[in-house]
């Protein structure tokens, strides 16, 4: 079962690096002073603009908290940390019973995605 829930965790993270870069490449987020919104004009790649617009306050903190370089550095963190579980649970260490049971809280967060398995459910 570990070894699929790391592959699991593992690909999940891929995608949230790629989406993240992807983000990055193109704008960076953060709200407005004393504004409810973020705005963050955006150029495609196609030459055309849109304008990212979230109108509650408590929104754009959120989005501008969670923007793509805070992304990236969840992920290397979530990388270094599931590499550590996974060689705990993989030599056998003294450790072992304690990895095995924060390994599937790393996935959980991927709950929603269509290859979560029930039985990797905390």
């Amino acid at each position: 079962m570990s070894r699929d829930l790391i592959t699991f965790v593992r690909a999940r993270l891929d995608e949230d690096e790629q989406t993240a870069r992807s983000a990055r490449d193109h704008f960076s987020w953060r709200a407005g002073e004393g504004e409810s919104k973020v705005l963050p004009v955006v150029a495609l790649a196609s030459g055309s603009f849109c304008i990212a617009d979230a109108w509650y306050p408590e929104y754009a903190a959120h989005i501008a908290r969670h923007d793509p370089a805070r992304v990236l550095r969840e992920v290397e963190a979530k990388r270094r940390r599931l590499d550590s579980l996974a060689e705990a649970i993989a030599v056998g260490h003294d450790t072992y019973d304690l990895a095995s049971e924060l390994l599937p809280l790393e996935a959980l967060p991927y709950a929603d995605h269509p290859e979560y398995r029930e039985e990797w459910r905390p």
